[in-house]
């Protein structure tokens, strides 16, 4: 599918196959199991459209989301460990984005990595892509 509308963009991301990924949801997901993890979700979309001719006629829409996977807590493992899995999902999202280019409308993404409290007391490691689509 290509970008057609914000909805579908963010379903189609939080679809999205990435390899070592156990568990795909549609939101943040309301409890977190570390048997779960890492777990794969998008966050709500930033939207961009513009108007091209002064006889009104608008642009391609666009739209930006952030596509979440939480690796695991900071705690859980080693720093070697946590390095490992961390580089080894990047390199994973990084193939399915580039396998999906067509398929979703990709214009470009971005991809880091970040310590967040997800409740009130786990902090997580997550590997954050900022994509953007048109279409």
């Amino acid at each position: 599918m290509a970008f057609t509308t914000y909805a579908a963009f963010a379903s189609a991301l939080a679809g999205m196959v990435v390899t070592g990924v156990k568990r795909r949801c549609t939101s943040v997901p309301a409890i977190i199991n570390s048997a779960d993890l890492p777990i794969q979700y998008p966050r709500l979309p930033e939207a961009t459209g513009e108007i091209v001719s002064f006889a009104g006629i608008s642009g391609i829409k666009q739209a930006t989301i952030d596509l979440v996977i939480i690796i695991e807590a900071t705690q859980q493992s080693t720093s070697p460990a946590n390095f490992a899995l961390a580089m080894s999902l990047m390199d994973n999202l990084d193939t399915a984005l580039r396998n999906n280019v067509v398929a979703f409308g990709l214009d470009n993404w971005t991809m880091r990595i970040e310590p967040q409290a997800l409740d009130d007391v786990t902090v997580y490691w997550l590997l954050v892509a900022r994509i953007t689509g048109s279409g």
